[in-house]
Order: C-alpha cells, then structure tokens, then sequence
C-alpha cells in the first residue's frame, strides 16, 4: 500500500514547488529552502524542519511572529 501524504507533507511540496530554484536546493537527497531566522539572517535548512507558521509564511498565508 502506497504511503499516503499527510497535509502538512502536502504543504511542504507546495513551498518547494512555489519556491525559485535559487533559493533550494538537495543536500544528500534532503530538500533545502533558504528562509529568513530572525536571530541568524538568511539560513538554508531542511524543508521538513519549517514550523507550520513558517510554512504559513512561505505559502503567503501569514505572517511569523
């Protein structure tokens, strides 16, 4: 049986679908964005590791706090 994708796996896709080729990339086959840390700048990490107002923010749904 096929693994079925969760909503938030679906939302992932769609940042990285929605997202410039400049702006991800793959790191030993882990999908990587770069986003924007208040603390640290501009930082690439991992598409699975965004919180879900992260996600929000790069769907255009909101904004972070």
């Amino acid at each position: 049986m096929a693994h079925k994708k969760t909503d938030r796996e679906k939302r992932l896709d769609d940042v990285w679908r929605r997202k410039h080729n400049d702006y991800k990339g793959r790191i030993d086959g882990r999908r990587y964005v770069l986003v924007f840390v208040p603390t640290k700048g501009t930082c690439s990490v991992p598409l699975d590791s965004l919180t879900d107002d992260q996600i929000a923010y790069q769907l255009g749904e909101g904004k972070t706090s």
